[in-house]
C-alpha cells in the first residue's frame, strides 16, 4: 500500500512546486527518510561455489579467469529485503520480496525484469540453480500479489 497525498498517482505531475529553499529542503529530507539501500541487505546466492565444475571445464586459461572473476560477482550482487520493508510496505518504494534476487548493479538495486532474464541464465551458468529459483520465485509472488509482472521493483511515487 502507497501513501497517497493526492486523489491519484498521477495528479503529482499536475502540481507546480511551490519554492523551498535548498538547505530547508535537505533538512526535511534528513528528518524524514531513511538513507538509499537501508531496506536492503548483502546476502551470498544459494549453492555459491567460488569454482563451479562447468566454469573449471574452460579450457582457455585467460577465459577460465575472466568467468570465476565474473562468478565472485555474484556475492556482490546479492541482495536480501530487510523484512520491515513487508512489515512497513507503506514506507517504501521498494515492493517486497521474499526471496534473495540479484540486483543490476550500480544504482540499480531492485530486480529489472529484463535484467532478471539475463542474469537468470548468468546463474544457470554459474550452476547457481536454488538462486536462478528464487529470482523466478519472487516474480510468481508480484503475479500473485499485483497481477502483473513488473518492469522493475518499486513503485514511484
Amino acid at each position: 500500500m502507497i501513501l497517497l497525498l493526492m486523489p491519484c498517482s498521477r495528479c503529482y505531475y499536475k502540481v507546480a512546486l511551490a519554492y523551498i529553499p535548498k538547505e530547508q529542503f535537505h533538512d526535511f529530507i534528513n528528518i524524514h527518510f531513511l538513507p538509499s539501500g537501508d531496506e536492503l541487505k548483502n546476502c551470498t546466492p544459494d549453492g555459491f561455489k567460488d569454482n563451479p565444475e562447468k566454469l573449471m571445464e574452460i579450457k582457455d586459461p585467460d577465459l577460465k579467469e575472466w568467468a570465476l572473476e565474473l562468478n565472485a560477482i555474484w556475492k556482490r550482487l546479492c541482495k536480501q529485503m530487510d523484512e520491515k520493508v513487508s512489515k512497513n510496505p507503506e514506507r517504501y518504494s521498494l515492493l517486497p520480496l521474499t526471496h534473495k534476487f540479484i540486483a543490476p548493479g550500480g544504482r540499480f538495486r531492485e530486480p529489472y525484469y529484463w535484467d532478471a532474464y539475463w542474469i537468470i541464465k548468468g546463474l544457470m551458468a554459474s550452476e547457481l540453480y536454488d538462486a536462478a529459483k528464487q529470482m523466478i520465485y519472487n516474480f510468481a509472488d508480484f503475479i500473485k500479489k499485483q497481477v502483473f509482472t513488473f518492469e522493475k521493483g518499486y513503485i514511484k511515487m
